[in-house]
């Protein structure tokens, strides 16, 4: 391993006390040819450390127990949480009846390291891995690839070929974040929302018409990341979700932007599965647009169905905790945009009133 190994004994077995590495994926190569039976000293127990290869590579890895695997989970639920008033992969499954299995499957999505494979391939793996007899002992990800799991997912394959469903998930590298990241502008004359990439100074290109207007992730620094998603899909054969912008970390806002002509912002919604946006969001963006010096009345704001004036009357604004924004002034911001002539209720009504619009523009 190129460092360091102490060993010990506990009733005869050889005791692994430590390497200078950092993690728990231990590379041993050979040990298992040297020293059968090898313990580890891990989170003040003595454990066994299991074997794995896959091609070249061989490592160990200390096993763990369904507590240890639970306090795990936990952990990842913690680095994945946002500010309260934010979107993230956690709280949005909160109040969900399958809340735990959710957010469980969404994190694993998010930490996958072979690929990002969707959380709907974790929802069918990993109920299986807990309810598995006796308990494997082994981390999740090791269990998938390279333990019992494997048979799991030869019977569930969600791959295109058996289902037509892509399964991995494109994430974003960090340039090709910033490539995409814009800056929203009003036009000289005041009539128009104009979308503009900061880097590349070109104009967002106009969204598709049918139900594919470009994705948004809005960051908790106040920065706006803009994505033809398809576009991405077709290039790399793969899944494209909010989640892929932002690593899945959270954000103050999630949702799809309608793009017309010259890079005129026709409308902004705040649909997305993975972050569950509510209606505390569009009080946040109203805001934040009024600070800008945005005209608010030159776009549209699509509600979720179900959203209203009652809904802003209903809506906890206290519980807020975003620098910037206090309860008082979004919840009249709510009040105001949700009353507004430029508010409209619906994405199925924005997704009709946009392709008119395009059939218009089209037409001359």
């Amino acid at each position: 391993t190129g460092g360091s190994m102490f060993t010990g004994c506990f009733k005869d077995v050889p005791i692994v006390q430590s390497f200078q590495i950092s993690g728990d994926l231990i590379p041993l190569r050979h040990l298992h040819q040297v020293l059968p039976g090898v313990l580890g000293h891990h989170n003040g127990r003595y454990s066994d450390l299991r074997y794995f290869q896959q091609d070249k590579d061989r490592w160990w890895s200390y096993t763990i127990t369904l507590e240890e695997e639970k306090e795990t989970m936990i952990a990842l639920f913690e680095k994945y949480k946002g500010p309260r008033g934010s979107v993230d992969i956690v709280s949005a499954w909160e109040t969900d009846p399958d809340a735990l299995l959710k957010k469980t499957t969404y994190v694993l999505e998010a930490e996958d390291p072979r690929g990002h494979r969707s959380y709907l391939c974790h929802s069918k793996y990993y109920e299986q891995y807990r309810e598995e007899g006796p308990f494997s002992g082994e981390n999740y990800f090791d269990w998938l690839d390279f333990g019992s799991g494997i048979r799991v997912r030869n019977n569930f394959n969600c791959s295109m070929k058996k289902t037509n469903f892509l399964e991995r998930v494109y994430y974003m590298n960090e340039a090709e974040k910033l490539q995409h990241e814009v800056k929203l502008e009003m036009s000289n004359d005041g009539t128009r929302l104009i979308a503009q990439y900061l880097h590349s100074g070109k104009l967002v290109a106009k969204s598709r018409p049918g139900r594919h207007p470009h994705v948004y992730m809005w960051d908790l620094n106040e920065k706006m990341y803009i994505v033809d998603d398809v576009s991405f899909e077709e290039k790399y054969g793969k899944l494209f979700k909010h989640t892929s912008i932002l690593a899945a970390r959270p954000a103050l806002s999630a949702g799809e932007i309608y793009i017309s002509e010259d890079g005129v912002v026709w409308g902004i919604n705040y649909e997305s599965g993975h972050y569950r946006p509510q209606i505390s969001q569009t009080a946040i963006m109203y805001q934040w647009f009024k600070k800008q010096g945005i005209n608010l009345t030159t776009f549209n704001s699509v509600g979720r169905r179900g959203w209203s004036t009652k809904t802003c009357q209903g809506h906890d604004w206290k519980s807020i905790d975003i620098t910037g924004y206090d309860a008082n002034s979004l919840k009249y911001a709510c009040n105001e945009i949700t009353t507004s002539p430029r508010w409209i209720s619906c994405r199925a009504c924005a997704v009709r009133s946009f392709n008119k619009h395009l059939k218009k523009l089209a037409s001359g």
